[in-house]
């Protein structure tokens, strides 16, 4: 029979061996908050937070079809080394990615969705994008356990040229990593937008065939990350000047 002092023993290694198998934190994945107008481009990035075991995903996301039109699903900067997948069914988006050893990642970015905005969609409608499925895993295949965060969308009014934000941080944390250029009230058969240094050396040129709204995420023509610093922007339609300014690159 044990003693007292044995069962508290026992007791204790029980709670270690809980403590050394158990993972003592919930895995976040989100789809942040996000805006554009009428015919504007989102580009909504899939958040991963404390991903300290993660190696394979799988993810439905609904959205309103009626709304948002898919124009891309792209792998995110932190994902490079996951076998990624991707297909669309009516009204949702299923993502499945798999990783030979897992990642390790306090903050990072799966997966990076473009959506444009119905041309017809009237300023102040609001809409989610919602997780459906989340099923997230380790390299033993294993349930990893997850918090999960939906995201809304919401179509804006477009008044006068926005450059938002500025300053912008292209860090893959999620927030702020593009700059949208909204351009209001253009009946074009397209938009440009120019980078130039503050030498007037061109560092990227951004078209746009339809709709009102480039972003522009801190690369250069050969998709190479440019330093911090103050670049001049120079929009045009067709071969017309639209306006110009500075935007500031933060990382």
């Amino acid at each position: 029979m044990f003693t007292n002092a044995k069962r508290v023993w026992a007791f204790y290694l029980v709670l270690m061996l809980v403590c050394i198998h158990t993972p003592t934190w919930a895995l976040t994945v989100a789809l942040p908050d996000t805006q554009a107008s009428p015919g504007g481009v989102l580009v909504v990035p899939v958040v991963v937070k404390d991903a300290f075991e993660l190696a394979g995903v799988k993810l439905e996301i609904k959205y309103n079809a009626n709304l948002l039109t898919v124009k891309d699903i792209n792998t995110g900067p932190d994902a490079a080394g996951f076998i990624f997948a991707d297909s669309l069914i009516a009204d949702k988006i299923i993502l499945t990615m798999a990783h030979a050893t897992g990642i390790t990642k306090s903050r990072g970015i799966l997966a990076e969705l473009v959506f444009q905005i119905s041309a017809s969609a009237l300023p102040g409608t609001v809409s989610g994008l919602v997780f459906e499925t989340v099923q997230l895993y380790n390299a033993n295949t294993e349930a990893l356990t997850v918090t999960i965060i939906s995201g809304m969308v919401t179509v804006t009014k477009i008044q006068k040229l926005s450059v938002l934000p500025n300053p912008f941080t292209p860090n893959g944390d999620g927030y702020n990593d593009y700059v949208e250029f909204l351009i209001p009230d253009v009946n074009t058969h397209s938009i440009d937008v120019f980078i130039f240094s503050m030498s007037g050396r061109r560092v990227r040129r951004i078209t746009n065939l339809a709709g009102n709204s480039l972003i522009w995420n801190g690369l250069d023509e050969g998709r190479n990350t440019l330093e911090p610093g103050t670049f001049i922007y120079l929009i045009k339609s067709d071969s017309d000047h639209i306006a110009e300014g500075t935007i500031t690159l933060m990382r």
